[in-house]
């Protein structure tokens, strides 16, 4: 499989994980709202079958609650913990003044008190170790616990001011890796913003290696779709960021186990051990194979992709997929060498910084396709993203100029869909648009009608935003989350630290 192909990944293309960012805290009165935009993340042929079987159409209060820890980790237990932790460490020293805003290690300091020293008992935080020195690197947060090892590093904002620190983030990542550590990352919005959910995310993972449950402030078992296998018939057992994350981190998964295991065999053997009643690994695989396949008719790349065969359940009756030829469903008893694909496979599996676009690995859109040609080449992400039936006629004719690389000018009727012009050019190639806009009332429009059809890779940037969000915007369209981003004419002539701008 083609290394560029994880600059494909749709989890990428839509912001699938950073969705959840970038919603806000989530409420009763409003975790409804943020289920409908989650579950548009699915592809439109799919979103039903997951809606019908794990019957998410019911109250949702209990399911909410799935998304917290159990317990409020009342009492300063915690707080003496996180004053002795930096007590212990030079490095950690001005976190104890409280006068920490704008330092160099201020987020790290944040995640110990809000995430580190609430979920790790005493033990647990002496099994902390920071600025753990891995070779000629330093990890951020290293815990280690009889044969089980976890580095956990924080995405802040001024990690990659240049380009090549992409690279060198990429290199150390792949070392580390390699040095038998796992590795977690959070952003400064899961830290900051989505705390409760950083903290069940990082819980779920130590109580699923019984080398780090003893570490824990809390044992008590959480209700996670993607534990043990049980046959799901309720809500309340369902956590709807989970099953729309987790389908996304199967093709994550899938994408990085070929690459880095440089598979030169044509043909892998998958079998699915989720036990669900859905066949949630085929239908994540083959709607990845049909978004690459759209995106290679329209861009010049090989993602060549290996023949896969999968035992798991068959489709539930009454539903209807059209299968990728490269794939072939199996009920029959799969061989010993079958891959075995389920919870602990992808758990730990986030594609949190997309490889950097080298100029060698230059992408381009392919040139000299007719209308029709291109009309029919998106009709798997017009109709499976957007929830269209197809294109207009003069969204046609403007997306021929654009993928044949012409300068367009397009002047067309308000609500005729002139945005969609640039949303598929965007979204198809790595990268970042910059789309000039004048009125703010349009970025906020443009901003939640992208999120009505599961897209979150993409922001604006205008006097409503405030200066750390637009830091943070700033470096999230540096490091790859944000493919679209919104800016006013007037704030391109504004020049300040922190602006947007690339080393070749």
């Amino acid at each position: 499989m083609n290394p560029l192909t994880r600059h494909f990944l749709p989890s990428q293309v839509r912001g699938v994980y950073r969705f959840d960012d970038t919603f806000g805290k989530l409420t009763d009165e409003n975790y409804a709202q943020y289920v409908s935009n989650k579950l548009r993340f699915l592809p439109r042929s799919i979103e039903k079958i997951f809606t019908d079987c794990f019957n998410l159409t019911e109250n949702f209060t209990d399911a909410r609650k799935q998304l917290y820890l159990d317990g409020q980790f009342t009492g300063n237990s915690y707080i003496n913990r996180y004053k002795d932790f930096f007590k212990r460490y030079p490095y950690f020293k001005n976190g104890l003044d409280n006068k920490y805003d704008g330092a160099d290690n201020y987020l790290e300091i944040e995640f110990v008190k809000k995430i580190l020293t609430r979920l790790l008992n005493d033990a647990g935080m002496d099994c902390v170790q920071p600025q753990k020195t891995i070779g000629r690197y330093y990890a951020d947060f290293a815990i280690e616990s009889g044969t089980s090892k976890v580095v956990i590093e924080i995405d802040g904002f001024g990690k990659f001011k240049l380009r090549s620190n992409l690279d060198e983030f990429i290199e150390r990542q792949n070392f580390i890796a390699c040095e038998g550590w796992k590795v977690i990352r959070f952003t400064y919005g899961q830290v900051m913003t989505t705390t409760e959910s950083s903290l069940r995310k990082l819980y779920d993972f130590l109580n699923s290696d019984p080398n780090f449950q003893p570490l824990l402030t809390t044992t008590k078992s959480q209700a996670n779709l993607w534990e043990e296998p049980t046959q799901q018939t309720s809500t309340s057992a369902i956590n709807v960021a989970d099953l729309v994350n987790g389908f996304y981190s199967i093709q994550d998964w899938f994408v990085d186990h070929v690459i880095f295991c440089n598979d030169a065999c044509d043909s892998i053997i998958l079998r699915d051990d989720f036990g669900y009643q859905i066949p949630i690994v085929v239908l994540a695989i083959n709607s990845l194979y049909e978004f690459l396949d759209s995106v290679a008719t329209l861009v010049e790349i090989d993602f060549d992709l290996p023949t896969v065969t999968i035992n798991g359940a068959p489709l539930p009756r009454g539903y209807q997929i059209e299968w990728h030829p490269a794939l072939t469903i199996s009920q029959k008893t799969a061989p010993k060498l079958t891959i075995s694909i389920n919870s602990r496979s992808v758990q730990n599996c986030s594609v949190s910084v997309p490889t950097p676009v080298r100029s060698e690995d230059a992408i381009f859109y392919r040139t000299g396709l007719s209308i029709q040609d291109v009309r029919q080449n998106l009709n798997y992400i017009v109709r499976e993203v957007f929830g269209y039936s197809e294109t207009k006629p003069f969204q046609d004719k403007v997306l021929k100029r654009l993928f044949d690389g012409e300068d367009t000018l397009g002047i067309s009727a308000t609500g005729s869909g002139k945005s969609f012009c640039f949303w598929l050019p965007s979204l198809l190639k790595p990268g970042l648009t910059i789309v000039i806009a004048p009125l703010r009332s349009l970025m906020r429009d443009q901003r939640l009608t992208l999120f009505n059809n599961g897209i979150a890779s993409m922001e604006f940037i205008n006097s409503d935003v405030k200066a750390p969000e637009q830091r943070r915007f700033l470096e999230e369209a540096k490091l790859g989350y944000i493919r679209l981003l919104y800016i006013s004419p007037e704030r391109l002539r504004i020049k300040k630290s922190g602006s947007l701008q690339f080393s070749s």
